[in-house]
């Protein structure tokens, strides 16, 4: 099950987004020199539903969003505006259907040393059906 297009699509139609970040968001990891603010979202864990020891079509997915950025607070700034966005949506996109996104937890903005950035890394769980 891969919703990464779905989140992409999400993220990428957000001006409140957008607008600091510009086209930098990028699946699974950051490229070098990509100029900052910029966004990376990947998969961290997938549970199948079960009913009686038999799968469902029903997926709990745990999915994780890193921001970055050059400037102290802009990456938490950041961080709510996609929690605005994507927290509580049901929707379908990308021909995903979304019954359900939920905020799970968020870092602080923490500097990265060999990044030469701060950072704050948000998680949700997306309940989706296939």
């Amino acid at each position: 099950m891969n919703i990464a297009p779905a989140v992409f699509e999400l993220l990428r139609n957000d001006t409140s987004i957008t607008d600091v970040v510009a086209e930098r968001i990028y699946p699974d990891q950051i490229p070098q020199n990509v100029p900052y603010p910029a966004l990376v979202h990947y998969k961290t864990d997938v549970e199948i539903s079960t009913v009686k020891g038999a799968p469902t079509t029903n997926y709990k997915i745990r999915w994780q969003i890193d921001i970055y950025s050059e400037k102290y607070g802009e990456s938490a700034d950041l961080a709510e505006n996609i929690k605005s966005l994507l927290n509580e949506y049901r929707g379908t996109v990308a021909s995903t259907n979304i019954q359900g996104c939920y905020f799970q937890s968020q870092s602080d903005d923490t500097f990265i040393e060999q990044l030469e950035s701060y950072a704050t890394q948000m998680s949700f769980l997306f309940r989706v059906v296939v």
